[in-house]
């Protein structure tokens, strides 16, 4: 059971989170990382995730010697959405 200042993100992950007021009234949780994953120093992706170890182990499985590097600060899932896709759609703009 999470405490009050910790969110259930799944039945496996407790995380805390921060949250920030907007407007003086809302809340918004900003629990997400953002994430680039990177073998031999070249971007093979870029990411988001509650938990920065889980998934650099999960992205190892199919590059051994990558690692994750951070990218700010956490921010909400939302933005961490938009983040991704704008950096995905740069690689791919790029890469043409």
């Amino acid at each position: 059971m999470p405490t009050e200042n910790e969110i259930v993100v799944d039945q496996s992950v407790t995380t805390s989170a921060i949250l920030l007021p907007l407007d003086g009234c809302v809340m918004v949780e900003r629990a997400t990382y953002k994430y680039r994953f990177k073998v031999d120093g070249k971007v093979v992706l870029y990411g988001f995730t509650v938990d920065l170890k889980r998934r650099e182990n999960e992205h190892r499985r199919r590059w051994p010697n990558g690692h994750i590097e951070q990218v700010g600060k956490r921010t909400t899932h939302q933005g961490a959405w938009s983040w991704q896709k704008q950096q995905t759609e740069k690689q791919f703009s790029s890469a043409s």
